[in-house]
């Protein structure tokens, strides 16, 4: 790719050149009323002590992760299936085989009961 020729975006995506992020927001709310779902913004800024409190939640087994569902990495259609489908609670996760880059990870904690 030549220096004169920008990289192609996605359609849509603007990355922020604009509006620096909020056109994001924006659309969000234009397009709400045509949606069945309410389209809204979250903006949220992190804090060295909320991530520090959150960390020792964590540590303690106080805090722990939502996983709805354990892919490995081969069935990563169906597990975007599943998540366009709607039903996901939590996060989906896939696994990569045992002896490749990154892989061997150990599992997520399967879903906690709330307490």
């Amino acid at each position: 790719m030549s220096e004169r020729c920008p990289r192609r975006r996605p359609r849509g995506e603007t990355n922020g050149v604009w509006l620096g992020g909020t056109d994001r927001q924006l659309r969000a709310q234009l397009l709400s009323p045509f949606t069945g779902r309410h389209l809204g913004a979250f903006i949220s800024s992190e804090h060295a002590d909320g991530l520090r409190d959150l960390t020792s939640l964590i540590d303690a087994g106080t805090l722990r992760p939502v996983v709805d569902r354990v892919y490995p990495l081969t069935e990563t259609a169906a597990a975007v299936r599943h998540l366009l489908d709607g039903r996901v609670t939590g996060k989906l996760a896939l696994t990569m085989p045992a002896g490749s880059p990154g892989g061997s990870m150990p599992a997520p904690h399967p879903r906690a009961p709330l307490a």
